[in-house]
């Protein structure tokens, strides 16, 4: 096994990788707004905060899910074969637990991508 290797970019090779892979900016905004976040509750700004929560936060009663895996199928008669990573997020009421947001995403080929393949 390899040992992982930890190089840091220069802010030009962080430019280009953002223009190149806008799913990377989309990351960094987010790691960002958890920052502000963080920031706002340390401070008890209530301006940044009432920026930052939306009204329709779920406190307590609530569950996060996660899959990375391989999912294969056919829709309308055609097959596939996809890589993917989702979250979703639940809440627990007095129906019982219910999705209420959720988050897929193609994820790197795996062993079972790359094994199917061959």
């Amino acid at each position: 096994m390899q040992s992982a290797q930890v190089r840091t970019a220069s802010p030009a090779q962080l430019r280009r990788i953002v223009r190149e892979r806008p799913e990377v900016a989309g990351a960094e905004a987010l790691r960002a707004a958890e920052r502000r976040l963080q920031r706002a509750q340390l401070t008890s700004d209530v301006a940044a905060l009432d920026r930052l929560i939306d009204d329709r936060l779920v406190v307590g009663g609530t569950g996060v899910t996660w899959f990375l895996g391989t999912l294969e199928g056919t829709v309308a008669g055609e097959p596939f074969l996809a890589r993917v990573r989702y979250t979703r997020t639940w809440i627990n009421d007095d129906k019982g637990w219910r999705l209420i947001a959720a988050h897929v995403s193609p994820a790197p080929a795996g062993p079972a991508t790359e094994a199917s393949h061959q």
